[in-house]
């Protein structure tokens, strides 16, 4: 595979009778056995292009790819299927192998090349234009590209309907004839009307059997003779077969409570967890409980919740109810430091949340949901509040004790905008009282000039003083673990200064480090008697040494998606068995009644790091290094320990 770079010249690109010539020039050679990750870029690249030079999909998206062939859906808009697509490389019995991963996928479209007066007609209610045509539509197409039809050249961002024939851009006012709307832009969630919200929602939503048939026909559609006919020129040969491997299911978790027959609770079949007439191993106290729900029953829900919370021996001193219907004066019940459960699917929710916790408060919000239920929502309420659930009994694992073992999840988020700030999530069992709980904090990294790593890696300064930390305050920890959600390149970077940490700490420690995510693209099928269904859930899928898949989780409407486990440094002394026995464990371990899929920690690390996300936006994006240092003082307090 040769890589090349493109010096390019043009003429005059503002017409489109211009000239664009390239020239190429060989820059470098590189074979699969050198540099497996560029192989899989290249021929990730060489996929996407043969069905697009064959007119079959666009890209849009990330990894994503959509058929050409469109259909309509409400109010002008288009859906189109396609696929996501992935390539990894791993190891197997010491050989280099290449995987395709794909799974299906459906979106809504807005139209393409339809002038946006004809856009705009079709939100007429009963004939005419009233105040919810201009809102849906408005919020439907804000930031949409728009083309002047006399000068396709100029391409515009549309921002609202000024009047019924005029329409307010980013270069200024337009008549609604004179544009056209950019074709290939994908639209959703909030943007749909709300009355159509539940249709687009549902697109994505398959049981085994269509979804399986849905990859099957979407691999036949991409990879076609064309393809394969490309692809040998390289010496690549695509088995068009899914990969077969056997899997291991284990025993359910035994889950440990406060009160109860041998202190354990239930765990049916689905892995949904009855704690009947249990209290929680560690019940939160509250100062001061606030619902605020638009819900008409609020008076109601609130009793029942507050009736559960006594029950499973969560403490407060008081309470208050609002329902709502617009911001109002339930602010003025936050200063005394109040626990705020905010119901709703409302578009300010989050600011209430960001308001209850500048005052020292804690906040949960919660939308609403079929499935919702007062016992789901005690359970979140009193994880939100400081509190732990229950743990899991390890005594299966007796190399693998809560108070012998720090786990420390990552988890980070680059903001897109501007590639200047990474989010970063942190979760740890660092308390020698409380072993089995997880804390979190949040943490927000600014670019460093000349350090390309300093938008992807945490920094190994910070990282490094974390861990001494946490060593510190626990002296019985004979073994680390680390887990992050994403990125092999920077992974070993970060892995490698937690090690350090670990060893410059304490000389006998024994270092463990891998990626684990359920971002992938990977879906799992078992062909149970002549039926598509789910693996099982507590299945083990082992495809490598180093990778494994594990299913902790069960779902009701469409295939599961598997944790994915990469093991980049594992102690000798620590069985491969026991390791997935223990992330299992880890899974159900900060479950709310349903599993979550991820190891609890890392999905504490998750949350954190969308809390990072949050207060960088509701701190107007401190850009100066003062603010962002006092606004990381307040995410995490590891930072004022340095």
């Amino acid at each position: 595979m040769e890589n090349q770079n493109f010096n390019v010249k043009y003429t005059d690109l503002k017409n489109y009778n211009g000239t664009l010539q390239m020239s190429l020039k060989f820059t470098v050679k590189f074979t699969f056995a050198d540099d497996p990750v560029k192989w899989t870029y290249a021929l990730d690249i060489i996929l996407a292009q043969t069905a697009m030079k064959a007119n079959k999909y666009v890209p849009c998206g990330n990894g994503k790819l959509f058929e050409t062939g469109k259909t309509n859906f409400i109010k002008g808009l288009e859906y189109r299927e396609g696929c996501m697509k992935s390539i990894y490389c791993k190891n197997i019995n010491g050989e280099r192998s290449v995987f395709l991963c794909m799974d299906y996928v459906k979106h809504a479209f807005l139209p393409s090349n339809v002038k946006l007066m004809d856009a705009w007609n079709l939100f007429s209610e009963g004939g005419e234009k009233t105040e919810k045509s201009f809102t849906d539509f408005n919020v439907l197409y804000s930031g949409a590209k728009v083309q002047v039809i006399k000068d396709v050249t100029k391409i515009l961002r549309f921002k609202k309907i000024c009047n019924s024939y005029k329409a307010e851009t980013d270069n200024g006012i337009y008549e609604l004839p004179e544009l056209k709307i950019v074709p290939f832009q994908l639209v959703g969630g909030k943007q749909i009307p709300e009355e159509f919200r539940q249709d687009e929602s549902s697109f994505n939503l398959l049981d085994r059997k269509e979804r399986l048939a849905a990859i099957e026909k979407q691999f036949n559609n991409l990879v076609c003779a064309d393809t394969k006919t490309f692809l040998k020129r390289f010496g690549v040969i695509l088995d068009e077969k899914m990969i077969k491997l056997p899997f291991t299911v284990l025993n359910k978790p035994d889950i440990i409570v406060a009160t109860a027959p041998q202190n354990e609770a239930k765990v049916d079949d689905d892995g949904i967890i009855d704690y009947d007439e249990c209290h929680y191993i560690s019940p939160a106290k509250l100062n001061h409980f606030v619902l605020l729900t638009d819900d008409d029953n609020c008076d109601k829900l609130a009793t029942n919740i507050i009736e559960l919370l006594n029950k499973r021996g969560v403490k407060f001193d008081n309470r208050k109810t609002y329902r709502y219907t617009q911001k109002n004066n339930w602010a003025k019940d936050l200063n005394q430091n109040a626990f705020a459960l905010i119901i709703d699917n409302n578009e300010w929710s989050e600011e209430m949340k960001m308001a209850v916790e500048k005052t020292n408060g804690r906040a949960l919000h919660i939308q609403w949901k079929k499935e919702l239920t007062v016992q789901s929502i005690v359970s979140e309420i009193n994880q939100a509040a400081g509190g732990w659930c229950h743990s899991v009994n390890l005594q299966h694992l007796p190399d693998l004790p809560f108070d012998k073992v720090l786990v420390i999840a990552v988890h980070t988020q680059i903001r897109h905008s501007t590639k200047e700030h990474l989010f970063v999530g942190i979760s740890a069992n660092y308390d020698s009282l409380l072993p089995y709980k997880f804390y979190g904090w949040a943490y927000i990294q600014k670019k460093v000039d000349g350090d390309k790593s300093s938008t992807k890696s945490v920094n190994g300064n910070f990282l490094t003083y974390a861990v001494k930390e946490m060593l510190k305050s626990n002296k019985a920890f004979d073994r680390v673990i680390y887990l992050r959600n994403e990125g092999e390149e920077y992974f070993m970077n970060e892995m490698n200064c937690v090690k350090n940490a670990v060893e410059t700490s304490k000389a006998d420690i024994r270092f463990n480090g891998m990626i684990i995510s359920k971002a992938g693209n990977v879906r799992h099928f078992w062909k149970h008697e002549g039926e598509v269904t789910d693996v099982p859930i507590y299945s083990v899928i082992n495809l490598t040494n180093q990778t494994f898949f594990f299913v902790s989780t069960k779902s009701k409407e469409d295939a599961v998606k598997a944790c994915e486990v990469e093991v980049f440094e594992k102690d000798d002394e620590l069985s491969k068995e026991n390791l997935q026995k223990f992330l299992m464990a880890l899974a159900t371990h900060n479950q709310t009644i349903l599993p979550s899929g991820l190891p609890a920690p890392s999905n504490i690390s998750k949350k954190y790091c969308d809390k990072a996300k949050y207060a960088f936006e509701d701190n107007n994006q401190p850009s100066d290094n003062a603010s962002l240092k006092q606004l990381n003082e307040n995410l995490c307090p590891f930072l004022k320990l340095a």
